[in-house]
């Protein structure tokens, strides 16, 4: 799912709400602060330190690092940038879920999940405390953010909170769980609603989309046909507009799946039915599975297989912008069976990170491969190459290290002192934790 992955009043008392679904804190703005962290690592400890881990920001939030290090009953955490520690504090649980934004007035707003708590801070305040939950995420421009609480009767309930004290929950009207009911929780591209997406579901799948700022919610029905890989994909960038790739094989065993439409598609909403229509449709050749992504600012997509490569779509009008490796007009699927440009071993990924596109080729046999980052011009130059980074998977390294070490993702943690792709790291400077970004230009 493409809708970006993923904020609380001005109130100076806190509300304690408990119940069944577990306990919540709530503290506006103007609540109260994280105590000094004691015992708080020293800054050349926390380089050293072989746990310390880090997400790090894009969009305003790309010079900064939200760092944490596992301590004694818990983690500590910081906030750093190429100035040192904005804010730190301690947590009672070592995250495995972190999310963070820089707003528009520079503050920053951090979530912290692990163990089945959550809490979220901003600007070095706890505003926000739950114990018990499902999903979270925090919206890319840090105006809200929302938690699925732990379902223990027969639905879930959404809270979402804003920092400009607005304040609502939903009771889902089923529960929200683990396989074989999985689901996709995030924030649409422009931030204003919530989307709750079936990732493995029944034919006729419901996917629902609840404003942030309260109000009705709107259902989209997407339709999926039975297949050894899907046939059907679906991309929101919001209730209102949606992109598909539907493969025009019939077979439910056909795994090559060649031909393939891919199309935009605009809703109008009214008294809760929606009226589509499509924008454009363009037919291409692909060899299955297929993968869809598009760009946080919902100009791209990119379109990828395995072994043919990639494909950057503008979402405008459905023309191609830019492939790799190069696709000609006489583009032939016998390709494959010759070896392809870049020989049968090589695989090929791409993914959006901070405006930029990543494209991955991997050689399987060699264990190595090559990232090329390009910038992304609709208006402009259109698509220009400014980075190439070679990876390597070091021996003994898990696979899950190897991915999250190489794939730049806003929810992937890496480790402190070398991230791959990111050319971002802590460093210390006159005894100053600070963190360092830096590009290499082709």
């Amino acid at each position: 799912m493409s809708l970006s992955a993923m904020r609380i009043g001005w109130l100076s008392l806190a509300v304690l709400a408990a119940g069944a679904l577990g306990v919540v804190l709530f503290v506006g703005v103007g609540g109260r602060s994280l105590e000094p962290a004691p015992g708080r690592p020293p800054p050349a400890a926390v380089v050293a330190d072989l746990g310390c881990r880090m997400v790090v920001g894009e969009g305003m939030a790309r010079d900064t690092a939200l760092v944490f290090v596992p301590v004694a009953r818990g983690a500590w955490f910081a906030v750093v940038d190429h100035r040192g520690v904005a804010f730190d504090g301690t947590l009672p649980f070592v995250p495995d879920d972190v999310w963070f934004a820089t707003r528009a007035d520079r503050t920053v707003l951090a979530g912290f999940g692990g163990d089945g708590k959550l809490r979220v801070v901003h600007d070095g305040q706890t505003v926000f405390e739950l114990d018990g939950y499902r999903y979270f995420g925090v919206a890319g421009d840090g105006s809200s953010f929302f938690a699925v609480e732990t379902s223990t009767g027969a639905a879930s309930r959404l809270v979402v909170h804003g920092l400009d004290s607005r304040q609502h929950h939903v009771d889902l009207g089923t529960a929200l769980t683990d396989p074989p009911l999985w689901y996709g929780v995030s924030y649409s591209g422009d931030f204003d609603e919530i989307a709750i997406l079936p990732l493995h579901g029944n034919p006729d799948e419901v996917n629902r989309f609840f404003p942030v700022g309260g109000g009705q919610s709107r259902q989209v029905i997407v339709k999926r046909r039975p297949s050894m890989f899907p046939k059907d994909i679906v991309v929101f960038a919001s209730s209102e507009v949606s992109y598909h790739a539907r493969n025009r094989g019939t077979s439910e065993r056909d795994r090559l799946g060649l031909y393939w439409t891919i199309s935009k598609v605009r809703r109008d909403f009214e008294n809760g039915t929606a009226r589509e229509r499509e924008v454009w449709s363009r037919e291409f050749r692909f060899l299955g599975p297929l993968n869809v992504g598009l760009s946080g600012d919902g100009a791209w997509l990119a379109v990828h297989d395995l072994f043919w490569g990639v494909l950057l779509i503008d979402t405008v009008d459905g023309r191609i912008a830019f492939s790799d490796p190069p696709r000609t007009a006489d583009f032939s699927p016998n390709m494959f069976s010759t070896g392809g440009r870049d020989g049968p071993a090589d695989l090929y990924s791409a993914r959006f990170f901070d405006g930029l596109l990543h494209v991955v080729r991997w050689s399987q046999a060699a264990n190595e491969g090559v990232v090329k980052v390009f910038e992304l011009d609709g208006g402009g130059d259109g698509v220009r190459q400014i980075d190439r980074v070679e990876i390597k998977k070091a021996p003994g390294e898990s696979d899950e290290d190897y991915a999250r070490r190489t794939e730049p993702a806003p929810e992937n943690t890496v480790t402190c002192t070398d991230a791959a792709l990111l050319h971002g790291r802590l460093v210390l400077r006159d005894g100053r934790l600070t963190y360092e970004r830096s590009r290499r230009e082709p």
